[in-house]
């Protein structure tokens, strides 16, 4: 299982024209920081976008705010153990990643292309805990300000864990 990000260098730069110490904490995690963003399991692309003309094969990537990814994403998947299942939407697209656990196993189906495959639990948990340290580290170092923020400075430091917005 792959859940992984590509610093897109324009995104960065667009989103550091606002003061990223000062902007709104909601809108820090739900509309900045827009980085292709590729959830693999076994060899299903799962935010693959079918193209319209089925002529040429899906980007396995997926633009989305890796902030909301790293936070709310992973606290789905954490919800998963006290509730048996979660649903999990993407920002801006209204798309869902279900999540539906049987035994130690966690089916995921994803709404953006109908794909669905099967996972261990911890598996799950490793790839949506890695992403979110990968996050903070790369926001700690191409967007130093950010440590500043009265919200997001406090998680960029945590040694692990999600926020909620």
């Amino acid at each position: 299982m792959l859940l992984e990000f590509q610093v897109d260098e324009a995104a960065l730069a667009a989103d550091r024209e606002v003061d990223p110490r000062t902007a709104d904490a909601a809108a820090l995690q739900e509309t900045y920081f827009l980085m292709p963003t590729r959830l693999q399991v076994y060899q299903d692309a799962l935010f693959a976008v079918l193209p319209k003309d089925h002529r040429k094969d899906a980007s396995p990537w997926l633009e989305l705010p890796i902030l909301h990814v790293a936070t709310v994403g992973l606290q789905k998947v954490k919800d998963i153990c006290q509730q048996g299942q979660a649903i999990y939407t993407l920002p801006g697209s209204g798309w869902r990643l279900r999540f539906q656990a049987s035994g130690q196993d966690v089916l995921i189906h994803s709404e953006v292309n109908g794909r669905q495959n099967c996972v261990h639990y911890m598996e799950l948990l490793a790839a949506f805990e890695h992403f979110a340290s990968t996050v903070k580290e790369v926001l700690r170092r191409k967007v130093p300000e950010l440590q500043k923020h009265p919200y997001w400075g406090k998680w960029l430091r945590e040694k692990q864990g999600s926020a909620e917005g």
